[in-house]
């Protein structure tokens, strides 16, 4: 009969298992790199939201040598500004077009050229005149008065950025960040 071998393993030590090793450094590696990558993507995303950031600003234009008052509406920022909504409102009143502005201010109607500017899109760079009058009764008034009525006139406007970014600025030109641009009366001049 023959006898039986027997094949005797000796078991090492489970610090002694250098596959254990191997496998552990690929899972260390891989952990890093995905780290890496989700840190890398959300830097992406922060460049191209930076890249296309709008920023609006109010500007009031009053010259009384040409007879001219103008105010505008600048997109100063890196991309387009899609203004969902706009008020304007003389103490705390909100008024329906510049007509009633200017009626509500100064007690009489002007020739005046106007646009609206709800549900619109200006792009980098660009400026949209939303009122300008060359009416010679309204320069009448002179600088101080006109100066004095104009500060109770305020200009609300809400825009987003393409990536559905919403801020709220008035004429004092320093944006809000909102959550999303709630309905506005909008300007319908």
């Amino acid at each position: 009969m023959m006898k039986e071998e027997k094949i005797i393993t000796k078991r090492r030590k489970w610090y002694f298992n250098y596959e254990l090793y191997v496998g552990g450094s690929a899972l260390i590696v891989s952990v890093v790199a995905l780290a890496l990558g989700i840190y890398e993507a959300n830097l992406e995303r922060a460049h191209q939201r930076a890249s296309v950031w709008p920023r609006l600003e109010l500007n009031r234009s009053y010259d009384d040598i040409s007879s001219k008052l103008t105010y505008t509406l600048a997109n100063n920022g890196l991309g387009p500004a899609i203004i969902k909504s706009s008020t304007l409102s003389v103490n705390g009143k909100v008024l329906d077009n510049w007509d009633e502005v200017l009626f509500t201010l100064y007690g009489k109607r002007y020739q005046r050229s106007t646009r609206r500017i709800g549900n619109s899109v200006l792009p980098p760079t660009a400026i949209l005149t939303m009122l300008q009058t060359n009416d010679a009764d309204l320069f009448a008034l002179g600088y101080r008065q006109f100066s004095e009525k104009d500060g109770q006139l305020n200009i609300a406007i809400c825009y987003c950025s393409v990536f559905d970014e919403c801020w709220l600025t008035d004429r004092n030109n320093n944006p809000t960040k909102v959550e999303a641009c709630n309905a506005m009366q909008s300007d319908r001049d």
